[in-house]
């Protein structure tokens, strides 16, 4: 990403030739999802953004795109995701980190909601502090289309078999709370 280039094709939102270096230096395939899902998707750097969705959408994925916290949460609220990739620098009120509490602060089931975060500026502790208050995985920016694709797939499969294993465990208790011949 230090190559004299970028910051020019950067400027001149040449995102066709950004792709083709970013490609070249990655030199692996996009993942595949193999299911579909739900992204919730919170970045404010639009070329970035929309690089990302990019990705998402090549490994069959459905993404929402909004570029501020408050925007994602109240998307959150409306609507059913199978993960949240949060850049967490954002300009407003509320920022990533923020958002992610609050996303675990809920009292529904939408605080399993598995979270990527992700950003650029941040050092090792503040990494480790995005962990503590509940991002699932963290990823740096610049992405490697790659490693975002596989740590994508790896939430969202595992979210989406948690969901499976509480579905079948209500029914479980249900057959075994309900008398099969009274009801």
């Amino acid at each position: 990403m230090k190559i004299a280039q970028i910051n020019y094709i950067c400027q001149k939102m040449a995102i066709k030739e950004l792709k083709q270096i970013l490609k070249q230096l990655s030199q692996d395939e996009i993942v595949v999802c193999n299911s579909s899902g739900q992204v919730l998707y919170i970045e404010d750097h639009i070329t970035l953004a929309n690089m990302t969705k990019e990705i998402l959408q090549q490994m069959e994925l459905n993404v929402d795109h909004f570029t501020t916290a408050e925007l994602g949460l109240d998307a959150l609220i409306k609507k059913e995701y199978d993960l949240v990739l949060l850049d967490i620098i954002l300009p407003g009120k509320m920022d990533g980190i923020t958002m992610i509490k609050q996303i675990r602060l809920r009292t529904d089931h939408k605080n399993l909601v598995p979270i990527l975060a992700i950003s650029a500026a941040l050092n090792s502790n503040q990494r480790i502090h995005a962990l503590k208050v509940g991002a699932n995985d963290f990823i740096t920016k610049p992405v490697l289309q790659a490693e975002m694709a596989v740590r994508v797939k790896n939430l969202i499969v595992a979210n989406q078999l948690y969901q499976q294993v509480s579905l079948q465990n209500e029914k479980l208790e249900k057959l075994a709370m309900t008398d099969q011949l009274t009801g």
